[in-house]
């Protein structure tokens, strides 16, 4: 590929010039606070532009939590700390409901109050009840580049390389799981559109954890060959979010740690079941590891790389399969128990 192609020179001197002392002034306070003997106050309520997140990180190198601290509490923002730190709260359990305004907040903390999770039995009830059968668990994993790896994609996009598939076809029924990993490093789009064209019927609910990325994927293979446009749209006409009963405050457990990640709900509804074991862990992992042993080459590992994606991969899948059990169990009045991996014969 000519680089010229994908690249484009722009003269920004004189936009370069306008910041010069602005820079400068920048560059002289940076070195005042490098050469002070304490370091400022580093408190995430000083964050701003929406850094609270990435700064959280952080500062958890430089001041070290302890579980159950304030910076648990689910959308947490910098007012919230600025409350706290007035208050000279450093603890969830200590957050006194005057303090929060949000209902989520709330029903977290109230839930820790309780000592047991708090849950509204009618609207899981009613989020279940529009699933249609038979349920198709899926989650894709994808790569994404600055530069496109393959003609027809644009920088950053994720294009799935693979996908995981456990498949319910009626309530109590066998559980399948089918799936595709793309092995070579052809541009994965047609050959995973067309298997999984052969996965997934055409009627019953096609659940994800966190809807939005499947969807925003399938409306990107069906742009990139029409031929599965229609067959992409129908599919995310028929998606549900299972992660909408934990993200909407319908069950509420304060182990969560004030997240509705799939990695966060799992290990607290679910304990038999884990990632910790897996050569993956996390998707940022996942989608490193298959670029440089099948794209790239860099590895000499490939055969395992490619079996510890297909493991991560189908524990996703089989952890929202866990927890719709969970639910449904639930509504039902049978509590929460859930089937242990080897009763679902699935081997992890």
């Amino acid at each position: 590929m000519d680089s010229k192609q994908i690249t484009t020179t722009t003269n920004v001197t004189e936009d370069v010039k306008k910041e010069l002392n602005q820079t400068k002034r920048n560059i002289e306070g940076a070195i005042e606070v490098m050469e002070q003997a304490e370091m400022p106050d580093p408190s995430p309520a000083r964050c701003k532009l929406y850094s609270l997140k990435d700064w959280l990180e952080v500062y958890k190198n430089i001041k070290p939590i302890e579980d159950g601290s304030i910076y648990e509490l689910c959308r947490l923002n910098t007012n919230n700390i600025r409350l706290f730190e007035e208050e000279g709260i450093t603890k969830l359990k200590d957050i006194p409901l005057s303090l929060v305004d949000s209902k989520y907040q709330r029903r977290q903390l109230e839930a820790l109050a309780k000592g047991e999770p708090i849950y509204d039995k009618e609207k899981i009830k009613k989020f279940l009840s529009k699933l249609e059968y038979p349920l198709y668990f899926f989650d894709y994993e994808t790569l994404s580049s600055c530069v496109p790896y393959f003609d027809g994609t644009k920088p950053y996009q994720q294009i799935p390389f693979q996908y995981s598939l456990h498949v319910l076809s009626s309530p109590g029924g066998e559980l399948e799981h089918m799936g595709y990993l793309q092995a070579d490093d052809s541009n994965p789009a047609r050959p995973l559109s067309e298997t999984l064209r052969g996965h997934i019927g055409k009627t019953g609910s096609v659940i994800a954890w966190n809807m939005s990325f499947e969807k925003s994927c399938n409306t990107a293979l069906g742009i990139m060959d029409s031929e599965f446009e229609e067959f992409y749209k129908d599919i995310n006409a028929r998606m549900a979010d299972l992660m909408i009963p934990f993200s909407k405050g319908y069950y509420v457990d304060a182990n969560f740690g004030g997240s509705a990640s799939i990695k966060n709900v799992l290990p607290v509804l679910v304990p038999e079941l884990s990632y910790k074991n897996l050569g993956i862990q996390e998707g940022g992992n996942a989608q490193r590891s298959w670029m440089d042993a099948v794209l790239y080459g860099k590895r000499n590992d490939k055969a395992e790389v490619l079996n510890n994606l297909e493991e991560y991969c189908k524990l996703d899948t089989l952890a929202m399969v866990e927890i719709f059990n969970f639910l449904t169990r639930l509504v039902a009045g049978e509590g929460g128990s859930v089937a242990k991996p080897e009763q679902l014969g699935l081997g992890l």
